[in-house]
């Protein structure tokens, strides 16, 4: 128990587990390593406030990423608030997600 982790050390984990994952699913199945290939190539991590100011308005246009940023404020996995220096994965659709809840959701 204890404290829980900062979200630099949670996201850092995460990505360490999701690293492992995939090296170890890769060998067994070339449809899944085209796959998270594919999520590479698609999606970005950075941090919320990045995503905001630079990928988004690249993605979306300018006005377009404006009317969207009230969503990039909560988390639609699990509905928490996202912070401003939290370390998020971008989707090419506009949307950003918490990275432990996006790696967890797509593990199910």
């Amino acid at each position: 128990s204890g404290a829980p982790w900062p979200s630099t050390h949670r996201s850092r984990f995460y990505e360490s587990i999701e690293g492992s994952q995939q090296r170890s699913v890769e060998m067994q199945n070339p449809l899944i390593t085209q796959r998270i290939q594919q999520l590479s190539e698609r999606t970005r991590i950075c941090s919320r406030r990045v995503w905001e100011e630079s990928y988004l308005p690249s993605l979306r246009g300018a006005e377009s990423a404006e009317h969207m940023r009230p969503a990039m404020a909560q988390c639609c996995v699990c509905v928490s608030p996202i912070g401003m220096g939290e370390q998020v994965r971008g989707l090419a659709c506009g949307h950003i997600f918490h990275l432990p809840c996006l790696a967890e959701w797509f593990m199910r």
